[in-house]
């Protein structure tokens, strides 16, 4: 189990994905038999990454919850004076571009491998292909933004909150209505 969550670490990407490819092309390929972790590995890694093959208003609204999180943490690193971490800095990341380039350069090769095995995934690929035009359309939209100072995703605002003291207080869970809009598609 430990083997397959360390997988989901992106600084393995293109190893795992090199070592996935190569064995999905050999001719002893056995994905229930020696190479059932191997396929098991990049399956938990690819839905941890897969948010850019949702349908476009589900993806966007995780992109946005995600650069919330990427932009609260360059925050912290600009007020330790730290140098900003790759995609944290608010005032220089489009998000538009940003979802672009991750999907060409990590979801698409990797969906494509998966494919390979799950040919019924090929929506997956579809939903990519499609939201990559999208994400293009709006590039500019989101320069704009960024130079306006209000570089987020207006859709993930209020989508995920929860009263901190309340659960605090009542000892309730604070994803309880949370896994229950998700299981619902409910956003």
């Amino acid at each position: 189990m430990i083997e397959i969550v360390l997988a989901t670490d992106s600084a393995f990407h293109f190893k795992e994905m090199g070592h996935f490819k190569s064995r999905i092309a050999a001719e002893d390929f056995a994905p229930d038999g020696e190479d059932k972790m191997t396929v098991v590995k990049m399956m938990v890694h690819l839905a941890d990454i897969s948010n850019p093959c949702k349908p476009f208003d589900l993806a966007l609204t995780w992109t946005g919850l995600l650069y919330d999180e990427f932009f609260k943490q360059g925050d912290k690193e600009s007020e330790l004076g730290m140098d900003f971490s790759f995609l944290m800095d608010r005032k220089t990341t489009n998000i538009a571009t940003s979802s672009v380039n991750f999907a060409r350069l990590f979801i698409q090769p990797a969906f494509t491998e998966l494919v390979k095995i799950i040919p019924k995934g090929k929506v997956l690929l579809d939903n990519l292909e499609e939201n990559i035009g999208k994400w293009e359309e709006i590039k500019d939209e989101f320069e704009e933004k960024k130079d306006q100072k209000r570089n987020f995703v207006e859709e993930s605002r209020g989508v995920i909150k929860y009263d901190v003291d309340k659960v605090i207080d009542e000892g309730s869970d604070p994803l309880a209505n949370t896994r229950t809009l998700m299981l619902n598609g409910d956003f």
